[in-house]
């Protein structure tokens, strides 16, 4: 009786982890979501962003502190991972590349976003210039514009030659790929890139413009007042689209995740039901035993 009490608290356990994976599993799926929306939603601006800065360096005389690499040795690297955990092998990836990198670049000072980012690079040693906690599922201009202006204060300072970003590509639910891209300098390439990730399922197969056919702008006030306006720009979009992509890549990853607990809860709640049949049936034969030999001595 004993083992079957033991065995049906367990069921209950089990049961109750289920309910809380299932829940976790279904919020994960709407934040997912809300991050590929909020990554589609970059593309109209990076699109126009691409035009104007095909038609621009066609002129080789122009010139922003944004569109060439810095004078400084070292590399600003921004480092994407997540607060939370229970998202499959989703910080794992994130950490792989970092070591990966830093094998092959030395002089690397890091802007770490996540918690799990700034405790890797801790662990490795690494200076932070800036460190960020909580990030918000909603991420607003606002809190991109302040990470984005840290960045083109230590790429103008004069202390590094790039800044770059390890983050994790969404490709689809059911792959993401942690890898890295430039945010400084500003290029066509990098803009590009962007617009291409931007896009999923049929959108992938939208003919982007070459930049050919580009009629002649007017540009008012003038050059440098429009490049110090969008380059600075295109720097939010790269730090947002990056941030974006990773979300998206965090809640499918914990979304399968917490699908998988969620079945594994199922078949072992399944196997203690079947434990616990077990039991109470030998329990009722033990019984039935005990009463006819009881009732064979009295006789």
């Amino acid at each position: 009786m004993a083992d079957q009490k033991a065995i049906q608290n367990k069921i209950k356990t089990v049961g109750n982890i289920r309910k809380i994976t299932s829940a976790m599993e279904m919020i994960a799926r709407t934040k997912m979501k809300k991050a590929v929306d909020g990554v589609l939603s970059v593309r109209p601006y990076a699109l126009y962003a691409q035009e104007l800065l095909m038609h621009l360096s066609a002129d080789k005389t122009l010139e922003s502190p944004y569109l060439s690499s810095g004078k400084g040795e070292k590399i600003l690297l921004v480092v994407i991972a997540s607060d939370k955990g229970l998202c499959g092998g989703y910080n794992a990836n994130v950490n792989r590349l970092l070591k990966a990198y830093l094998a092959e670049n030395q002089n690397v000072e890091v802007l770490a976003m996540g918690k799990r980012a700034i405790l890797e690079a801790k662990k490795l040693g690494l200076k932070t210039i800036a460190e960020y906690k909580d990030v918000p599922d909603k991420v607003s201009s606002e809190y991109v514009s302040e990470i984005s202006k840290e960045l083109r204060k230590a790429f103008r300072s004069g202390e590094f030659k790039k800044v770059e970003a390890i983050y994790t590509d969404y490709v689809s639910s059911f792959s993401q790929k942690a890898q890295t891209r430039t945010i400084l300098p500003v290029s066509v390439k990098g803009v590009t890139e962007i617009i291409e990730k931007a896009a999923f399922g049929s959108e992938k197969k939208e003919e982007l413009n070459d930049g050919e056919g580009f009629g002649m702008y007017l540009l008012e006030p003038n050059v440098e007042t429009i490049l110090n306006t969008v380059v600075p720009r295109l720097v939010d979009v790269s730090v947002l689209h990056s941030i974006l992509e990773s979300k998206a890549s965090e809640e499918s990853m914990r979304m399968f995740a917490m699908k998988n607990a969620t079945e594994n809860a199922k078949e072992l709640q399944d196997d203690l039901t079947l434990s616990y049949n077990r039991a109470r049936q030998q329990g009722i034969t033990q019984e039935i035993a005990e009463i006819a030999a009881g009732a064979e001595a009295l006789g």
